[in-house]
């Protein structure tokens, strides 16, 4: 029941996206603009609140980051390997290698941990030192996220000046990236000591519940089926390693990283998480095949259902 309670929020949510764009009650433009509004400001707002609000004293972050950056590299590793194995093209690999990693933290990972804690039965304080570790790893892996990305994704750039090019306006786009920057401004707040006034806090607490309902909005009404056609075999390959092979890397390798209890379950749970959108829209910026980036992102947030279920369920047997 509590795997339930915890999922069935974020996909209804989901699904009412879809059902509101197929129809027609939201248009493209209203999509676009949900996803502008909360990466640009909701989002911010409510990473730069729990990081300037962290406390982790006595939490030792780097063995859940640890665990969390090793199952990436092999995700990403498996992403690349199966591509060849499948005889793909360049602009292919990419796209799969990139949807094989690339996880939906912010917009998936992040409810799910929250409405987790709150029926886990865990004290207060221990529910917010969790969440706040997780955004700790989240601003972390999003970093890796962008620069990995622009490493599977330049193959299938322009050769010569284009595409040194390219890769500077990436490495630039890595650098303005608006979830970074308020990380890094949470940071830095927090380590002035300084505390949040009443007002500011108020703000951006409000902005920040925003996100959450109107990027799970986003994602339903940006789904389309028709992603699939003519690449379900790459798009399988990339939508089961997303949310299967990190899980399991995770699970096996929990134990040497020191992480055990809730923290292996915030751990599994980002790592169990559907393939971002953001991955679509960059395999198309970069030249890649975004057909298949665009499946493997409708793919693995089906199966996501599959995978943060059984990481729910082994999570309620250790607690």
């Amino acid at each position: 029941m509590q795997t339930a309670n915890t999922l069935a929020p974020i996909f209804l949510i989901v699904v009412v996206g879809f059902l509101l764009r197929q129809t027609g009650f939201i248009a493209g433009p209203l999509v676009s603009g949900l996803n502008r509004l909360t990466f640009w400001v909701g989002l911010p707002c409510l990473l730069f609140l729990r990081v300037a609000e962290a406390d982790l004293a006595g939490t030792a972050v780097s063995g859940l980051l640890g665990l969390l950056l090793a199952a990436t590299l092999v995700t990403v590793a498996g992403g690349l390997g199966f591509a060849r194995v499948l005889g793909l093209a360049r602009p292919a690999r990419g796209a799969l290698a990139q949807g094989a990693f690339r996880g939906n933290l912010a917009y998936v990972g992040l409810p799910v941990i929250a409405y987790w804690l709150a029926d886990s039965g865990l004290p207060a304080a221990e529910a917010v030192r969790l969440e706040t570790l997780a955004v700790v790893c989240l601003g972390t892996l999003v970093v890796l996220y962008n620069v990995l990305a622009v490493w599977v994704l330049m193959p299938a750039a322009p050769a010569g000046r284009s595409r040194f090019d390219n890769c500077c306006r990436r490495v630039f786009g890595v650098l303005r990236n608006p979830l970074i920057l308020a990380c890094l401004a949470g940071a830095l707040w927090r380590a002035t000591d300084w505390g949040l006034p009443v007002a500011p806090r108020r703000g951006l607490a409000a902005l920040g519940q925003m996100a959450l309902p109107l990027s799970l909005l986003a994602i339903g009404a940006s789904l389309d089926f028709r992603m699939m056609r003519g690449r379900f075999g790459p798009v399988l390959t990339g939508a089961l390693i997303k949310v299967m092979l990190g899980p399991l890397v995770a699970v096996a390798l929990a134990g040497w990283f020191g992480v055990t209890g809730p923290e292996r379950v915030v751990g599994l749970l980002l790592l169990a998480c559907p393939t971002a959108v953001a991955s679509y829209v960059m395999a198309e910026q970069m030249g890649a095949d975004a057909t298949i980036a665009g499946g493997i992102v409708l793919l693995s947030t089906l199966l996501s259902m599959g995978s943060l279920a059984w990481v729910l369920a082994c999570g309620a047997a250790t607690l």
